[in-house]
This record gives C-alpha cells, structure tokens and sequence, in this order.
C-alpha cells in the first residue's frame, strides 16, 4: 500500500480524468476501506467544486471521522474549512498588497527631482 505521500506525488501528476481514482486509493489507506458504489458520485462532486488537492487535504484531515457513516459529509465540511482558511489568507494578502501600491504611488508622485544644474554648478548661457 502506498504512503499519503506518495499518493500526493502521483496526484500531482496525474491527469484530470483519473483524480478519483487516486483519491479513491487515499480513502483506501485514510479510512482502511475502499470507496462504496453509492460515495462515488460524492468523491467526484468534491473534486468538481474543491478540486483534487483541496479533497486530498481535507480526506487527510478527516482520518478521525467514523468510516461507517457518511463520510464524504465530513470530508466536505473540511473542504469548506479549508477554502475558508485560504480565502482570509487571501484576503490579508490582498489589503496589505493594495496598501503597499498606495503607498509606492504616493512617493512617486511625491517625488522632486533634484536641480542638476545647481548640483554640478552649470550655467546656462
């Protein structure tokens, strides 16, 4: 059986088309049984709204959940936590972005260039 490790390298690499079946194998190793006929649909409407790497996550996150319930409930909810986490990160990164433009702007529009001439002492004639 392979490490969560390794499952994420192969994750990465993997194409669009066979997500699931990777993530399929996470949940083998995560909740030490395989996906259910009826949770199929559920692992690919996770990866269509969160994306394999968010599902991969929050699969991992979610060991501790009771693999005999809805499972793909639980792993959902993490998912949103982690778009949650995210977004804010984004949102802190946005403003303090956007205050350091401010800021750069201001300086070069406050910006006077200095009098070469009486620098270097020319004169004009």
């Amino acid at each position: 059986m392979s490490s969560a490790h390794e499952i994420y390298a192969r994750l990465l690499n993997s194409s669009d088309g066979n997500v699931h079946l990777v993530l399929a194998e996470l949940f083998r190793l995560v909740y030490n049984r395989g996906v259910r006929k009826s949770e199929w649909g559920s692992l690919r409407k996770l990866i269509r709204i969160y994306g394999a790497e968010v599902v991969y996550w929050a699969t991992l996150h979610s060991a501790n959940a009771n693999s005999s319930g809805n499972v793909f409930s639980y792993i959902s909810k993490v998912c949103i936590g982690i778009l949650n986490e995210k977004s804010e990160k984004s949102v802190t990164v946005d403003c303090r972005l956007e205050e350091d433009t401010k800021s750069l702007l201001k300086s070069f529009r406050d910006y006077v260039q200095p009098d070469w001439s009486e620098i270097v002492g020319a004169t004009c004639h």
